[in-house]
């Protein structure tokens, strides 16, 4: 599978236009998920490679500009990508568009304060585990929308914060968690 989308090649270069940094601190935006990052790449292939199961419902948190729900999409997914920032959801909506590929919807949502949605089979995210802080938000997150026989994939690249990520899920008490090493 090709998909050509579009993103930028080195978001944080916007923190050097005065609007940007501005709202990096008035509204902690940062436009990192306007980047194709290393882990979408292998989500992306890991989902074009596993038939899907149950009723076929998956979310995407963080969806950045969408290269992993429309991977998720073409492999037959009824997906809802949902991301903090809305110009990633702009850009994943592009991209979707742009790959001919239909993505259920896009979603805002802050991971502190989720939106309702009935459960997922599958619950996904990629290069999300960069801030300690987020993953108890994750976490809440996955435990809300994932059905009970429902399975949650998160990759990352191995970041260093990403390392604690096991602790976090041993200590929710919720879940089990598996490592792997998947290249795509």
């Amino acid at each position: 599978h090709v998909f050509d989308v579009a993103a930028l090649k080195d978001a944080a270069g916007l923190l050097d236009d005065p609007v940007y940094a501005k709202r990096f601190v008035d509204e902690d935006f940062a436009p990192y998920g306007l980047e194709l990052w290393p882990a979408s790449f292998v989500l992306a292939d890991l989902l074009l490679r596993t038939p899907p199961w149950g009723e076929r419902r998956a979310l995407e948190l963080g969806c950045g500009v969408g290269l992993v729900s429309i991977a998720a999409a073409r492999a037959e997914w009824d997906v809802v990508a949902t991301d903090h920032y809305d110009l990633a959801l702009e850009f994943a909506r592009y991209n979707s568009g742009r790959c001919g590929v239909t993505v259920g919807a896009f979603d805002h949502m802050d991971w502190r304060t989720p939106p309702d949605y009935r459960p997922f089979d599958l619950v996904f995210a990629s290069d999300v585990l960069y801030q300690r802080e987020d993953h108890a938000p994750i976490l809440g997150c996955v435990e809300r929308y994932l059905s009970p026989t429902g399975t949650c994939w998160i990759v990352d690249p191995n970041r260093p914060s990403a390392d604690r990520f096991p602790d976090a899920v041993a200590a929710h008490g919720h879940f089990s968690c598996e490592a792997a090493v998947h290249q795509a």
